[in-house]
């Protein structure tokens, strides 16, 4: 996957070596547009920048990088408007991905084992970056010798910067139960 940046509308003294950091403007707006999920709050946590600072262009690409590793979008760019004061408007225009995925999953052996079932996965859970998992399977072993049928489910969600912008959480719960072909009933369950 490519990304470029492209730092428009900024005077071409802004591109100078570091001597002329003088020169840059100072950033009166820091906006970005096409993000129609994910939070303005989500992306300002990533940018270095904010209004009042110099409109540097290493720290505009570093903030669209910080975007970019985010992994929610497909694309990032950074613009600069010029306004008659002299400062300058700096726009982060992204490519939003898809956030829900289902995903079908399948699998057999040569011992005639097989199992199927569903994943969910959701990437950027109310446009905060959380993201979360859900797993359904159920299998038959005819072969084996310690179990007949399995049926399993797992629950995974992780929430970044969650308290105070330092703490993430991840929780995930889990359920397996198997049908064994030994034991009083045949059946045995447990909890992960």
């Amino acid at each position: 996957m490519r990304h470029r940046s492209r730092l428009a509308g900024l005077p071409w003294v802004l591109l100078a070596p570091d001597a002329w950091a003088a020169a840059w403007p100072e950033v009166a707006q820091l906006r970005s547009e096409g993000n129609r999920v994910t939070r303005e709050e989500t992306l300002r946590r990533e940018i270095a920048l904010v209004e009042g600072d110099a409109a540097d262009p290493a720290a505009i690409e570093a903030g669209r990088q910080a975007i970019l590793d985010l992994e929610l979008f497909r694309e990032a760019e950074a613009r600069t408007g010029a306004r008659a004061d002299g400062r300058v408007d700096v726009v982060y225009r992204v490519h939003e991905k898809r956030y829900v995925l289902p995903i079908p999953r399948v699998n057999t052996s040569s011992d005639a084992d097989l199992s199927y079932g569903a994943q969910l996965r959701w990437i950027n859970v109310w446009g905060l970056g959380h993201r979360l998992d859900a797993v359904f399977e159920r299998g038959d072993f005819p072969e084996d010798r310690r179990r007949r049928e399995e049926q399993s489910a797992s629950f995974t969600y992780e929430a970044p910067f969650l308290v105070a912008d330092r703490y993430d959480l991840r929780l995930s719960a889990g359920r397996l139960e198997r049908v064994t072909p030994r034991g009083p009933t045949g059946r045995s369950r447990r909890w992960t």
